[in-house]
């Protein structure tokens, strides 16, 4: 026997007669003594069906159905949000992309020593205004 709570998720355990439902401690207290002091029923071989993995597949390829309607639906919400096209580069463009990145790497790299001098400049700049001559 199952005690289980009534949810959405929970309504195909509900069929079976061994399954005991609550909404509250009350309930749930009320059916684990019912279940203590009762013995299970027997499944009819119906229900054992139901609990079985073919039927699992075939509720499973059921749900996973596609409709027309729902096909229609996914099209329209794609047309939606498509992205732009002037994001999907042509392949006459991505040798360009590659130049400007490799400049932008190659500037980056070069900069770096007088940014590194800049900071030392400022650097001393600052701390010998705060010091005078002592630094």
């Amino acid at each position: 026997m199952r005690a289980i709570t009534i949810l959405d998720s929970n309504q195909f355990f509900e069929q079976f007669p061994n399954c005991l439902t609550y909404r509250n401690a009350e309930e749930f207290s009320a059916n684990l003594y019912w279940a203590l002091h009762h013995d299970p029923s027997p499944l009819t071989p119906e229900l054992r069906y139901v609990l079985s993995w073919d039927a699992a597949t075939e509720r499973l390829m059921g749900s996973s159905t596609i409709t027309r309607d729902m096909q229609l639906k996914a099209k329209a919400f794609v047309e939606k949000v498509r992205v732009p096209t002037c994001y999907y580069y042509p392949r006459t463009i991505a040798p360009i992309m590659m130049i400007i990145i490799i400049i932008i790497m190659l500037m980056s790299i070069l900069t770096q020593p007088l940014c590194f001098l800049l900071f030392r400049f400022i650097h001393f700049k600052y701390y010998s205004s705060l010091y005078g001559s002592m630094i």
